[in-house]
């Protein structure tokens, strides 16, 4: 048993320990080894240098549980607790649990038990002065060597679910609130006040908008690595050589939302283990020669910091996809996942025939996908299917687009047999998501040319008129380029 009245040589009297308590509010947390009724846990006290003391076997005062040394999971834990009458000697049944192997402490009963909590308690009045040193407030302290990663997770059954986290070696300028289960970050706070919600990550997505489909080029381009500046810009990559046995690729920036560009710089010979152009964005390919000289790429590399005070996007969806065949044996298919997830002026044609489709798929399974279209079309019947055991199964849509004849969200409802595959013919790791398929049961008399397809509603920002949204009328709202009041 650790002395009551010294814990690192500092005096501590019955009062301060009344003050900052962990009260664990669990009824069978200690259960006696014998039939003493049994007291209350004060402090769980983290230390950070190892006691060495050890706990005797005797049960006496002055000693408490089995023999062995306390439970050391990376720094040394000490339990405090106070004394009822009763004898020492305590065994942890349901309450503390110290798993050696994994170094876990666990409080409380994975199995049920409900009112297992902890209880932080302070009787220290707050004072409207900032406080610069520790005070005797309750509070919980998630600690760690500058650069580790300190979260709050959130489970059900063991699994996680939420994180409320900083991480990625960046000393905890950033505070996130990220989903495990569609690894998506919700939101990011910045240490300067700054709030984005749904905003890209420093850390590069492979996909790159392709500038030459017209050209029937080779569309191979893997990005990768992190962008390291506070800004946001804006890369594109063309093919420059094709005349050695490895072709060749320059790059240009552009730092004002593409109204300038800077000159072409030579990046080298293509490779498939990737070249680091700049702060660590790197460029790689899936084939070192066959390209064409009209290859060209575009893709943003985004910055950490939100770029405003408040910084609200859209989701976007892992995969875009798009044949003209999907009844094929093996379709052919063109990754549209970054010109559809973008606001660049570029823009896909498809569903020109009954047995065109896309392809949008997520981590998750979704009940509405936004289509913002460039041309309206006309003729088509739409259908959207989702994937099962048995196969692609039809599901039930509210469908605003009125058959792409106008922008507007579709709503699909499925049923809990929706299954995560790989589409026809592909295989790579990246595209095993949960898909869902659109196509058109007519030919259409005018081709849709789509802008943008995004997970989600009408509205980016929007307050209501009542608080039943349900029929209430937006008195001022946002959608992709315009705010109306």
């Amino acid at each position: 048993m650790i002395p009551r009245d010294k814990i690192k040589g500092k005096q501590i009297d019955d009062h301060q320990i009344k003050q900052s308590h962990l009260n664990l509010e669990n009824p069978g947390f200690f259960s006696p080894n014998s039939a003493a009724t049994v007291g209350y846990v004060n402090l769980l006290y983290l230390s950070g240098v190892t006691s060495g003391i050890t706990s005797g076997s005797s049960g006496t005062s002055g000693s408490s549980g089995i023999s062995g040394s306390l439970p050391l999971i990376g720094n040394t834990y000490e339990i405090l607790h106070r004394d009822t009458g009763a004898t020492y000697g305590y065994i942890t049944n349901s309450g503390f649990t110290y798993n050696s192997s994994t170094q876990y402490l666990k409080i409380g009963d994975l199995d049920g038990e409900s009112s297992s909590r902890i209880h932080l308690f302070s009787s220290e009045i707050g004072r409207y002065v900032q406080q610069t040193t520790d005070t005797n407030d309750g509070q919980i302290l998630i600690d760690g060597v500058s650069g580790s990663d300190k979260i709050l997770a959130f489970a059900d059954n063991g699994v996680k679910k939420w994180l409320l986290e900083t991480y990625r070696d960046e000393d905890s300028k950033y505070l996130y609130v990220w989903n495990s289960e569609t690894e998506h970050n919700n939101m990011t706070i910045s240490r300067s006040g700054r709030v984005g919600i749904n905003i890209n990550s420093n850390v590069l997505d492979y996909h790159a908008n392709y500038l030459s489909w017209c050209n029937g080029g080779l569309n191979d381009i893997i990005i990768g690595g992190y962008w390291s500046k506070l800004y946001d810009v804006s890369f594109k990559i063309q093919i420059s050589s094709i005349t050695g046995v490895t072709d060749e690729f320059e790059w240009q920036i552009s730092l004002d939302n593409e109204s300038t560009w800077s000159d072409w710089y030579n990046g080298g010979i293509c490779t498939t283990g990737g070249t680091n152009i700049i702060n660590y964005v790197t460029v790689a390919f899936e084939n070192i020669n066959g390209h064409s000289l009209s290859d060209k790429w575009q893709f943003t590399a985004f910055s950490q910091l939100p770029q405003s005070t408040l910084v609200i996007n859209s989701q976007s969806f892992v995969g875009i996809i798009k044949t003209d065949d999907y009844t094929a044996v093996n379709p052919s298919y063109n990754d549209n996942t970054s010109e559809l997830s973008t606001s660049y002026d570029y823009y896909v044609t498809g569903l020109t025939s009954n047995t065109s489709a896309f392809y949008i798929g997520a981590l998750y399974q979704f009940s509405s996908t936004y289509i913002n279209l460039a041309v309206h079309g006309s003729g088509l019947t739409i259908k959207v299917e989702y994937y099962t055991s048995s196969g692609w199964t039809g599901a039930t849509i509210s469908d605003e687009t009125n058959n792409f004849e106008n922008d507007g969200i579709i709503k699909l409802e499925s049923d809990d047999d929706w299954i995560k595959c790989y589409p026809t013919g592909i295989t790579e790791s990246g595209y095993y998501l949960y898909w869902a398929r659109i196509i058109t049961t007519t030919n259409p008399i005018i081709d849709p040319v789509i802008d943008t397809i995004t997970p989600g509603g009408t509205y980016r920002l929007a307050s209501y008129s009542a608080t039943s949204k349900t029929g209430a009328v937006t008195e001022f709202h946002l959608t992709y380029y315009y705010a109306f009041t």
